[in-house]
């Protein structure tokens, strides 16, 4: 929930209150979030592939998927 009241305890850096620009900061937040999730998830995918060769589509998506801003959707992530 994002709040346009005047009356504020959290800090803002340009010290005006803006729910547009909160909810900007706290979807890039987010983006930066998945993208950690997605880097440690390549990362564990990248040793248990050392074991199962069948797992590369999947390291594929993943890697697809974190480059950011690609376009790209990753589909048929189970499909042979």
């Amino acid at each position: 929930m994002v709040g346009a009241s005047q009356m504020t305890t959290s800090s803002r850096v340009n010290g005006h209150v803006d729910p547009l620009d909160d909810i900007e900061t706290i979807n890039t937040e987010l983006i930066f979030a998945d993208l950690e999730v997605l880097e440690r998830a390549i990362a564990k995918l990248t040793k248990s592939m050392k074991a199962d060769k069948s797992l590369a589509k999947q390291l594929t998506c993943l890697k697809e998927l974190s480059v950011a801003g690609n376009g790209k959707i990753c589909t048929g992530y189970g499909a042979q």
